[in-house]
């Protein structure tokens, strides 16, 4: 698990790259409550007489990616669950599989091959034009192009569900459509974001007193 000061440490770099609470969140697996504690203690640089420490876990699974075996039935077990959930008719067939980013590009490129599909690797990236920060995806040429198909996400972490979205208006720049997601570990506890069905193998949710 992350100490708390070396998440604040690289909230503070992020601060000072200008990413906002929600890019933040994105990029350290936290939730938005969380990341804008950090932001206020990365700014403070101190702990003391602040607002308790919101309920939050850091989805670290570092021990998968750490061997290819592992990975593998990591992919294995998501493609299982694409598949079931197209004949299930949750999914439509996809053309065409999308790892995000450098996390669930490994995973996709098994999801891809066991569903017999070719592979796009899409990158959630920062640009300046003058003095306005965007954000965009970009697609990696090295891989197969997702223009005018239907794509299957395959993701690690699903946090805040922003990323989803940000691929999903992507997609329609290019007549391509989301037809839906399988991620690793969920800690949103979402079946659907921005239209798109989502299924996750592992949810991470907090317990709440009835």
């Amino acid at each position: 698990m992350k100490n708390v000061d070396e998440l604040i440490s690289k909230t503070r770099e992020l601060v000072e790259k200008g990413l906002t609470t929600e890019e933040i969140a994105n990029r350290l697996n936290v939730q938005l409550d969380t990341a804008a504690w950090l932001k206020m203690h990365a700014k403070k640089g101190t702990l003391a007489k602040a607002p308790p420490e919101p309920v939050d876990v850091y989805a670290d699974w570092s021990q998968i990616g750490l061997s290819f075996i592992r990975v593998e039935y990591a992919g294995l077990m998501l493609a299982d669950l694409a598949m079931e959930n197209i004949e299930k008719g949750v999914f439509q067939e996809p053309d065409i599989v999308a790892g995000v980013d450098v996390d669930g590009g490994p995973i996709a490129l098994i999801v891809a091959r066991e569903l017999g599909k070719p592979l796009a690797l899409l990158r959630q990236q920062y640009i300046m034009e003058g003095d306005k920060r965007f954000e965009t995806v970009i697609e990696e040429s090295s891989f197969s192009e997702i223009k005018s198909k239907k794509v299957m996400l395959v993701d690690d972490v699903l946090t805040t569900g922003a990323r989803i979205k940000l691929i999903s208006e992507f997609a329609k720049e290019r007549s391509a459509e989301i037809v839906g997601a399988v991620i690793l570990i969920d800690k949103k506890g979402v079946e659907n974001v921005a239209g798109i069905p989502v299924k996750s193998l592992i949810k991470i949710l907090p317990l709440m007193r009835t």
